[in-house]
């Protein structure tokens, strides 16, 4: 069977990217979470947290400057998408270990948010925007 150049290339690439990204991807291994389950896992993350009450008040600022993030279900949704282990970690320890991971990489690959002159990871800031709505 004869290929072209064309196919040959494609080919070529999509095997790169795979090599690159496939399992390196945590978002590829990403699980749904019902909304009713979204609730108790928002309240388990804040849980985790140190500081509530400095928390909501960064949350209440990233809330006023980002409205579409005011559902719980759309934050925990967009958590677990970074990091899917989320959902079975039970110690607020380990919730506290994989979201200081999150947290390093939204920083290693620039996903920072400006919340009053701050540079917050997005995964700092949903988290602070859940402590004001679980």
């Amino acid at each position: 069977m004869r290929q072209s150049r064309r196919r040959f290339l494609r080919l070529a690439l999509l095997g790169a990217a795979t090599l690159l990204l496939g399992p390196s991807r945590r978002g590829w291994r990403f699980e749904a979470v019902e909304p009713t389950a979204s609730t108790e896992l928002a309240r388990r993350l804040v849980r985790s947290l140190r500081d509530v009450p400095s928390a909501q008040v960064v949350g209440a600022a990233y809330l006023r400057a980002t409205p579409g993030y005011t559902d719980v279900h759309v934050l925990v949704t967009r958590l677990l998408r970074d990091e899917p282990a989320l959902s079975g970690s039970r110690s607020a320890g380990a919730m506290r270990k994989l979201l200081r991971r999150c947290i390093r990489e939204d920083f290693a690959r620039e996903r920072v948010v400006a919340v009053n002159g701050w540079l917050l990871a997005e995964t700092e800031a949903r988290l602070c925007a859940l402590a004001i709505l679980a």
